[in-house]
């Protein structure tokens, strides 16, 4: 065997041996990735959840709404706290499953009774319905709540 092909043969083991090392690396890097994006993930998560209880404590603080004595303010809140939890899980600044699963029957019936208040004067002249109208983050966080509510439980069609 002359000089040339011994050159030959190591500088192919060699381009074999950079492209393994690449390969390797390659390999590596995409795990490291994978890593990575589970532990963002994770941290998203404990980040939504630790917003869970100040969103507690404003359903907590909200009175429920009488028809008989409406007190504006207590609307006021409670539409502002409505809006707000749907803006959060919008967004996705908190995780919406556990949002769902611990407000939705309080939501629900705070949102019903706002809905049925008339026109009051400490409203600026306008009803629950108008209030939610102006919310409309509320209002269709709502719905996907009552929508998923009454479509609870229902059990599979036959050949599904």
């Amino acid at each position: 065997m002359g000089t040339a092909e011994l050159v030959g043969i190591i500088v192919a083991v060699a381009n074999f041996a950079a492209a393994l090392a690449s390969a390797v690396a390659a390999v590596r890097s995409a795990d490291a990735a994978e890593k990575a994006t589970a532990i963002a993930k994770a941290q998203k998560h404990h980040a939504q959840r630790q917003l869970l209880l100040p969103l507690w404590e404003y359903m907590a603080k909200l009175r429920p709404i009488e028809l008989h004595d409406v007190k504006p303010a207590d609307v006021t809140n409670g539409i502002n706290t409505l809006e707000l939890i749907a803006l959060c899980c919008e967004s996705e600044v908190v995780d919406s499953a556990v949002i769902k699963r611990t407000f939705r029957i309080p939501y629900i019936t705070l949102f019903d009774q706002i809905r049925a208040v008339p026109v009051q004067a400490g409203l600026s002249g306008k009803s629950g319905a108008d209030l939610i109208r102006e919310n409309r983050a509320a209002e269709l966080f709502y719905g996907q709540l009552k929508s998923e509510h009454l479509s609870a439980d229902q059990p599979n069609k036959l050949g599904a």
